[in-house]
C-alpha cells in the first residue's frame, strides 16, 4: 500500500476528502475499485475514515 498524493486523486474524491476536513480526521482511507483504478460508471467510493476521540 502506498500513500497518494492529493493530486493524483480522482476530483470527486479529493472532494469528499475536502468534505471531511472539518471534521479533523487523523486519516482518510480510500479503498476498493477506485483506489485500484479499475473503477467504473457503476462504482462507489470506498472510504474509512479513522478520528481519535
Amino acid at each position: 500500500m502506498t500513500a497518494l498524493q492529493a493530486g493524483s486523486l480522482p476530483q470527486d474524491v479529493q472532494q469528499v476528502v475536502q468534505d471531511l476536513l472539518p471534521y479533523g480526521p487523523e486519516r482518510v482511507i480510500l479503498f476498493g475499485s477506485v483506489a485500484r483504478g479499475d473503477s467504473d460508471e457503476y462504482s462507489d467510493m470506498d472510504f474509512i475514515v479513522i478520528k481519535w476521540s
